[in-house]
């Protein structure tokens, strides 16, 4: 009884602390027309339970300050529960850029920002409500 009891308890811990951790499966960038900004769509896939997630993010060119080991300034503009070949992303000018997402009608878009720094973010997601990611 004892060792039963142990196993069924160990058994959830170690899958608790070894983790179903995310990879990241897919991974594309877009500079702006002016080199100014990129945009950087990543896909993660979880497994079976939660299998893709896509996160598009905004960098800068220009480092903290001018100083590159400060890093360079990023901001995540969308993120939802779709895998990335349901996206597209591109830049209609050097501060315009649009997301397009299929699929997010069905699954829900968890964050969506319209402006960063001098840019706008345009969005064509249907009529997609906020989902859960």
């Amino acid at each position: 009884m004892t060792r039963t009891l142990l196993l069924s308890v160990m058994i959830p811990c170690i899958f608790l602390l070894g983790g179903c951790s995310c990879q990241q499966s897919d991974y594309k960038d877009l500079p702006s027309p002016d080199g100014k900004y990129v945009a950087v769509e990543r896909e993660t896939n979880c497994g079976a339970t939660d299998p893709f997630g896509t996160a598009i993010s905004i960098q800068s060119r220009q480092p903290r300050f001018g100083i590159a080991w400060l890093g360079f300034p990023t901001k995540r503009v969308f993120l939802a529960d779709v895998s990335l070949r349901n996206t597209r992303v591109r830049w209609l000018d050097n501060r315009d850029l649009e997301i397009v997402c299929t699929d997010c009608e069905k699954y829900g878009v968890s964050e969506k920002v319209g402006e960063w720094k001098d840019l706008k973010i345009h969005f064509d997601v249907g009529k997609a409500k906020k989902g859960e990611y």
